[in-house]
C-alpha cells in the first residue's frame, strides 16, 4: 500500500468542502447573479430617485421664475404708484398755491380800489401785492392807535338798581 503524507489526509471542517469545485462555482455564480440584482434595483432606484429630483428641480426653476416675475410686477406697481402719488402731491400744491396767489392778487385789489392806487403791480408778482396789503394794514393799525389815543375815556354809568334796592334806599 501507498502511504500518502499526511496532509492529503484532510478531514473537511466543514460540508461546504465535500462538494466539488463546480458546484461550489455555480453557487457563486447564482450569489454573483443575486447581488447583480440588487445592484441593479438600488440603480433602477437611484436612477427614478434622480428622476424625480430633476422633476422637482425643475417645477422649483419654474417657480422661481414665476416668483421673480410677480416681484417685477409689483415692484412696476410699487414705481412710480409712488409716481402717482407725486404727482396728487403736486397738483394739490399747485391748486393751494393758486388760491393763495389768487387771495393775496384780491386783498391787492381790494386796497388799490380803496386806496385809489394804481394797480401797476404785475398779477403774478404775489410778493409786491403783498408789501402794498402789507403797507395799508400797518396805515390802518397806525390810524386806530391814534383814533384811541384820542377818545375820551369813558366814565362808568351806576348800574340800574333794581326793585328791591330801591326800596331799601327809599327806607
Amino acid at each position: 500500500m501507498i502511504s500518502l503524507p499526511k496532509t492529503y489526509w484532510k478531514i473537511p471542517e466543514k460540508e461546504d468542502d465535500f462538494l466539488p469545485s463546480a458546484c461550489l462555482l455555480l453557487e457563486k455564480r447564482r450569489e454573483l447573479a443575486t447581488v447583480e440584482q440588487a445592484l441593479a434595483a438600488k440603480k433602477e432606484e437611484f436612477q427614478m430617485k434622480m428622476e424625480e429630483l430633476q422633476d422637482r428641480r425643475e417645477e422649483l426653476e419654474r417657480k422661481e421664475g414665476q416668483l421673480k416675475q410677480a416681484i417685477l410686477k409689483f415692484d412696476k406697481f410699487l414705481k412710480e404708484s409712488n409716481w402717482i402719488c407725486i404727482q396728487n402731491t403736486a397738483a394739490s400744491k399747485t391748486l393751494e398755491l393758486g388760491q393763495i396767489k389768487l387771495a393775496a392778487l384780491n386783498l391787492f385789489q381790494m386796497v388799490a380800489k380803496h386806496r385809489k392806487l394804481s394797480t401797476d403791480v404785475p398779477p403774478d408778482d404775489t410778493e409786491a401785492q403783498l408789501d402794498l396789503v402789507q403797507l395799508c394794514i400797518g396805515d390802518l393799525i397806525d390810524i386806530l392807535a391814534n383814533f384811541r389815543k384820542s377818545e375820551p375815556t369813558p366814565v362808568s354809568q351806576p348800574e340800574p338798581m333794581t326793585e328791591s334796592q330801591s326800596e331799601l334806599e327809599s327806607r
